[in-house]
């Protein structure tokens, strides 16, 4: 199963001719998005976990 999901998360591998590097990634569109998701939250983790934290707390004291 683990590996069915990093094929999924990878991507299907592909060569291109007389270039450096040679391979691409072609990935579902799934994987695709949950990549700009994961990425986003790699670069904007701090801001990310104050602000639900916040509202967490606000609901809580509501």
């Amino acid at each position: 199963m683990l590996e069915k999901v990093k094929g999924w998360w990878i991507g299907e591998i592909y060569y291109l001719e007389d270039r450096l590097p040679a391979h691409r990634y072609k990935r579902h569109w799934t994987s695709i998005i949950s990549n700009v998701f994961y990425n986003f939250y790699k670069k904007h983790w701090k801001w990310i976990v104050t602000t639900l934290l916040a509202i967490i707390f606000a609901l809580i004291n509501k």
